[in-house]
């Protein structure tokens, strides 16, 4: 009795088979004789012999499948030559079915070599090497175009090593060997049409954009949104940590407990959640200020146009704003951005040079006072002739939740105040940082404790 070929394989008969708990073992045949001798093209030749080969093919219900073929060989009548009839639908390098090595490529892809091995009946070197062949085609097969906004992130596969996105497109472009300069540079440099890059994102690895300026220098840099808001949560942290020391022991058990609530956005907290941070921020201002500053900060980044930049510049109810005039950051804040975007903090004596000039001048402007080009509190105010302490303290009583006030101006705002270098602001509005030591009088190169240059700073006005 025939039987029925539910292999699917057409060119195939077959002639017997047996099921076991796990597998299926099927005896089958090729009908057909070859047409010609594959030596000479002659349609000539004799049965001489054959030999018996397994050939697994895809698994089916669950179990394991093995072919048993029996390859007929023959003799050429006319060269007399002998040769072995082509297996149809089998690999020609591996004893399995040519189905079943394209079902192997995808399915190493998604799941470990070994638990398909275990599926097929098969050694986990022969998945391997499928895997690489399957992988080896398809990078050739692929066309990546460069993508205009390009991503630059890692990944720790035993160690750190490169990602390149498009993040326009949300895709995984490559994965380079490890995320040198070296490594970032030549990748960059053999993309196709790579002046077509308008904007890199990355995080703030400084070899990913010393890579960048030397091969793109056209490209616009862009510190991606994670690591920016991650410094965020480490300044609230800082703060928090600083106030440790001054809490009892039950205080601090506690601030630790909920530390979570400073770190979490304020609209996702729960009603218990609120009632903690407003405990804690209220009776430490100082962790209820960054708390803000974090808060104000965030929500930068939910703007979708510089409009609505502009109305969240402007201090909500209850809350001081970010504006031109960056404050809110340590000195380790200001010397470490400074060492990433490949500057540095000025000396005192540079800072004084930039402000006063070469002429020895008493102010950025000169050497005569002016109320109206110094850039203070009456400048915040619009009382440029705030000239008395009862009037500076009628109006600090009017700062209040429902009528906020800025602490700085804008910078270029007073086009009085100006170096002869063309700095603006060098008088008031905010402290500035510089890298001599107020204490020993030397420049710090690397941060050993927190020291700022008081002849290096103006004395801001704000209260």
């Amino acid at each position: 009795m025939e039987i029925p070929n539910f292999l699917n394989l057409p060119r195939y008969t077959i002639t017997a088979f047996e099921e076991t708990d796990d597998a299926y073992h099927v005896a089958a045949e090729i009908p057909e004789r070859p047409a010609a001798c594959p030596h000479c093209a002659h349609g000539g030749f004799v049965r001489f012999g054959h030999r018996e080969q397994w050939i697994r093919d895809l698994p089916m219900h669950g179990k394991r499948v093995r072919l048993y073929l029996r390859t007929r060989r023959f003799r050429c009548k006319s060269c007399h030559r002998t040769f072995y009839e082509t297996l149809p639908d089998v690999n020609d390098k591996r004893l399995m079915t040519q189905r079943l090595v394209t079902w192997l490529g995808p399915q190493a892809m998604r799941r470990p070599f070994v638990h398909v091995a275990e599926e097929v009946g098969i050694d986990e070197a022969t998945v391997r090497d499928v895997f690489s062949e399957y992988v080896t085609q398809w990078e050739a097969w692929r066309r990546v175009e460069t993508p205009t906004w390009l991503g630059l992130d890692e990944i720790h596969l035993t160690k750190p090593r490169g990602v390149v996105t498009n993040v326009r497109e949300r895709t995984l472009v490559d994965i380079l060997v490890d995320r040198r300069k070296d490594t970032v540079a030549r990748y960059l440099g053999q993309l196709p049409n790579r002046s077509r890059i308008q904007l890199v994102a990355m995080d703030m690895w400084r070899p990913y954009k010393e890579a960048v300026e030397a091969v793109l220098p056209q490209t616009i840099i862009v510190i991606d949104k994670f690591h920016v808001l991650k410094m965020a949560n480490a300044a609230v942290e800082r703060v928090r940590k600083q106030l440790r020391q001054s809490l009892t022991p039950a205080q601090r058990r506690g601030l630790m407990h909920d530390r979570f609530v400073l770190l979490k956005r304020e609209a996702d907290l729960a009603d218990r959640e609120q009632l903690l941070l407003s405990m804690w921020t209220k009776n430490f201002p100082g962790l209820g200020e960054v708390h803000r500053r974090k808060e104000d900060f965030f929500r930068l980044f939910e703007c979708r146009s510089h409009e609505e930049v502009s109305v969240k510049e402007s201090p909500p109810k209850g809350r001081w704003g970010f504006f031109d005039a960056y404050t809110g950051i340590d000195w380790y804040d200001a010397w470490a951005y400074a060492r990433w975007s490949g500057k540095d903090l000025p000396t005192a004596e540079q800072w004084e040079k930039a402000a006063r000039g070469t002429d020895g001048r008493l102010y950025p402007w000169g050497d005569e006072f002016d109320a109206s080009a110094l850039t203070w509190i009456g400048t915040v105010f619009d009382q440029p002739q705030l000239d008395s302490v009862p009037v500076w303290r009628e109006i600090l009583t009017q700062i209040n939740d429902t009528v906020p006030s800025r602490t700085t101006v804008r910078v270029g705002i007073n086009a009085k105040n100006v170096s002869p270098y063309g700095i603006h602001d060098m008088a008031g509005n905010c402290w500035e940082y510089t890298k001599t030591n107020y204490f020993s009088h030397k420049d710090m190169n690397w941060p050993t404790f927190f020291a700022v240059s008081f002849a290096g700073c103006r004395v801001s006005m704000r209260c």
